[in-house]
């Protein structure tokens, strides 16, 4: 499946209330020309209106600004290039409210807003200003009952890119033969999994023979990383599993040759995985629904030699990264981050990635400042409010600032779990919340 071309339209502007309309008229047609559906366009609307609203209130009145909205097939991305860095970024945080008491969150209240109406965002400091991007995806059903077809032994498969509706038989068998904890979140929605492979980001390769049947698949997650993570191999009623999900990862890793990509992967594997060929990163323990913990065990495969990178660490870490990247072999430099009273910025921010699919809840830090501690306990009270079981946290250690949460994470009783080779900056550390904080 040929990615699809991206097509992106810009507009630079004085930040001016008089002038608010006119952004906001900018997002709606942007928003509707990429197909987002009605309700969406309405919601990034109004997100662009309450931002460039809120700028024409601050210092950042009467300067420039910048918008560029790009079309991302299965959603819209627009990004705000803003001459203050110094923006108050809290407002951005799931804990956010407005208080009448207090003046100054009557005075985010246009952030508040912005925030809610988008499906996601990032923050990114520029040499000039600070890029704010929102991200407001499409509305997508959800597949109704499972698979109703047959799924038979192949007497010969060949292994390939499925086309559209074979990608969404695929999804869908999937959901029928395998757990919830195997699949990708992405999954629920199989017409967003077919938009996200037309934007390039997702490659899909399945086991069908001549007639069209599908013995099998699996996904990759080509990130703009160095690393692919990859969720299956999924076999569908097959005799002998172990020949298709070997071809299947055969195939899978042939694919990334000559691409740049270091290592795979897997993220959400299944039983199928071929002996010999993968090495254990990490095993997150989650709980499911019937209050049973279980095992979610994520494996890599290097394709390409490891040149090494270096990582920043808290003292905290050190015991538990030296210990990993000796067993895993990967030559790392581990840098000691240390606090010698600089000024930090005013409030930090911290993004929640819900996934009711999994019952699970992944904080990432967007932005540090010295309230982290407290906002990181609040965000972990809302969410227990909320009943969610299973709470990481990733952390970026190729950004010093992301280690600086290191003491108040165990604190909260989180552990160290898993380190992901370059899953970010550089590498990734997943941390499971494993108990409440307080208690030793």
């Amino acid at each position: 499946m040929t990615p699809k071309p991206m097509r992106q339209v810009a507009l630079r502007m004085t930040i001016d209330p008089d002038l608010i309309h006119l952004a906001a008229a900018f997002a709606e047609q942007s928003a509707a020309a990429f197909d987002l559906d009605k309700k969406s366009v309405l919601a990034l609307t109004l997100a662009t209106e309450e931002i460039v609203g809120h700028l024409s209130r601050t210092p950042a009145k009467g300067g420039e600004i910048e918008i560029l909205c790009k079309e991302r097939v299965y959603c819209v991305e627009e990004t705000f290039r803003l001459p203050d860095r110094d923006l108050d970024l809290r407002a951005f945080n799931l804990t956010a409210r407005v208080s009448p008491e207090d003046e100054s969150s009557l005075e985010e209240t246009g952030l508040i807003i912005a925030s809610r109406m988008v499906d996601g965002f990032r923050f990114k400091n520029v040499p000039d200003g600070l890029m704010l991007t929102l991200i407001k995806e499409k509305a997508y059903p959800e597949v109704g009952g499972t698979w109703n077809g047959t799924a038979k032994p192949l007497e010969s498969f060949s292994v390939r890119p499925p086309d559209s509706e074979e990608l969404k038989t695929f999804v869908h068998m999937a959901l029928t033969f395998y757990q919830t904890a195997q699949l990708p979140l992405a999954f629920r929605f199989p017409g967003k999994v077919v938009d996200m492979a037309a934007a390039g980001e997702f490659a899909i390769l399945i086991a069908a023979d001549q007639t069209g049947n599908i013995g099998g698949g699996i996904l990759l997650h080509l990130s703009r990383n160095q690393v692919v993570e990859a969720a299956g191999p999924y076999i569908f009623g097959q005799e002998d599993t172990s020949r298709m999900a070997e071809d299947l990862i055969e195939a899978c890793i042939a694919s990334l040759a000559r691409t740049g990509r270091i290592g795979l992967i897997l993220r959400h594997p299944t039983r199928h995985i071929p002996e010999g060929w993968f090495e254990l990163l990490g095993t997150l323990e989650p709980r499911g629904e019937d209050g049973k913990i279980r095992s979610n065990p994520f494996y890599y495969r290097q394709i390409e030699e490891d040149l090494g990178t270096a990582v920043w660490c808290h003292p905290d870490l050190t015991a538990f990264l030296s210990g990993e990247y000796r067993r895993l072999a990967l030559p790392r430099r581990i840098r000691t981050v240390s606090d010698l009273g600089e000024t930090a910025s005013p409030y930090s921010v911290i993004f929640v990635e819900l996934d009711p699919f999994h019952d699970e809840a992944v904080l990432h830090p967007i932005w540090w400042s010295r309230d982290a501690e407290q906002n990181l306990a609040d965000h972990l009270a809302l969410l227990e409010k909320e009943s969610l079981s299973n709470i990481l946290f990733a952390m970026d250690l190729g950004n010093p600032w992301h280690v600086r949460f290191t003491p108040m994470l165990i604190e909260e009783g989180f552990e160290p779990r898993i380190v992901m080779p370059y899953g970010g900056v550089s590498d990734l550390l997943l941390f499971q919340r494993s108990r409440r904080g307080g208690s030793k």
